[in-house]
């Protein structure tokens, strides 16, 4: 991924009250054309994602992986003071609940920080797993390697989804929206390029990516 991305702190947590949830009237602050357009990268954000030739296909596609891992908890470390368990009890983008499977198998409702600590410990232990993403010479990925990254996906998405929906005006005070908007952009473009997201993952945020799809 081209290193467009400036952090701005680690995620941290906090016990501080926080401004409420966005409301029904402004979760859509995303759209607005002042916002929308506006990126980092002047570049066709759609090549960038193409395999490179020669390119090892599995090896592309963990490479970019583990830096949308990166960019994903970076930006969220900078709403993180925003986003507790007073603010957002319930990890949502807008309507949709999304809940986590807990040791037995059993869905389980949590905060949106306690549920985006668990994504982001979970998917760090994938990234680290030698088996999973092999890093010494001729180690092969493994044959459930497409269906892990999928689910990885699906979790950085929720991620995004809800910083969307729940904290963009908070990414506006940040001065954070071209970041933002480059990271979930190239995001898009990648997981439609190698099919890493189904059309019912990106239903939360559907007018946001059928726009990127659609002018970029």
């Amino acid at each position: 991924m081209v290193d467009w991305f400036i952090g701005k702190g680690k995620r941290k947590s906090t016990g501080a009250s926080a401004s409420a949830t966005a409301t029904s009237d402004d979760k859509k602050l995303f759209l607005d054309p002042q916002y929308i357009d506006s990126h980092i990268v002047d570049g066709d954000l759609r090549q960038m994602v193409l395999l490179p030739p020669g390119t090892d296909k599995n090896e592309w596609i963990a490479s970019q992986t583990l830096a949308y891992f990166n960019h994903f908890n970076l930006i969220y470390g900078a709403i993180s003071e925003m986003c507790t368990p007073v603010s957002c009890p319930l990890m949502t983008a807008g309507s949709t609940v999304y809940t986590w499977h807990d040791d037995k198998h059993k869905k389980v409702k949590l905060s949106a920080p306690q549920y985006v600590d668990l994504i982001m410990t979970t998917c760090q232990k994938q990234l680290q797993d030698e088996s999973l993403f092999p890093t010494k010479f001729g180690q092969d990925f493994p044959s459930h390697f497409v269906t892990s990254i999928r689910k990885i996906y699906r979790w950085l998405f929720h991620v995004g989804s809800h910083v969307y929906q729940h904290h963009y005006q908070d990414i506006i005070d940040l001065h954070l929206c071209k970041h933002l908007n480059t990271l979930f952009t190239h995001f898009i473009f990648f997981s439609n390029e190698f099919e890493l997201l189904d059309s019912k993952d990106l239903s939360p945020l559907a007018d946001l990516v059928e726009n990127i799809l659609g002018r970029h």
